[in-house]
């Protein structure tokens, strides 16, 4: 399984606009100052990947304080929130996945959103061949 790229749109420090990361290199290198969107990258990954933020469920402190989290907070209302990425999963297979975020984190309310394969909404990776490990991530994706 190989990314060939991901667009961010809308998802925490990512603005209005799709931002598009070529990763189909053998290496990719991505750098920057603090505060300028490496978390967030990875954690719209995950976001992609599974519809959570697992930071937000083993954080030590008070779910209300991911309360509208995953939007960019100086993005409008009506600005979407999605992750899309091309995905290589096998060299002979590739499939583009999009998450649609429908409804951010709301105190102890999980959020919700829509995952598309291809277009054609799924109810998991799972669906597409593309299996996660077993179990709910006991460390957020940066630890």
């Amino acid at each position: 399984m190989k990314f060939v790229w991901i667009e961010v749109e809308g998802f925490r420090a990512f603005g209005t606009e799709a931002q598009r990361i070529d990763l189909s290199s053998s290496l990719t290198v991505l750098t920057a100052e603090n505060s300028q969107g490496k978390t967030s990258l990875a954690e719209a990954i995950e976001w992609l990947l599974t519809g959570c933020a697992s930071r937000r469920d083993l954080h030590g402190g008070a779910k209300a304080e991911f309360i509208g989290s995953l939007r960019n907070v100086h993005a409008s209302a009506n600005c979407p929130v999605r992750v899309t990425a091309r995905i290589d999963l096998d060299g002979s297979r590739a499939v583009t996945l999009e998450r649609v975020l429908t409804d951010d984190y709301q105190g102890s309310t999980a959020c919700a959103s829509i995952l598309r394969a291809d277009g054609t909404e799924v109810p998991s990776v799972d669906a597409i061949g593309f299996p996660l490990s077993r179990g709910k991530l006991s460390a957020p994706v940066l630890l």
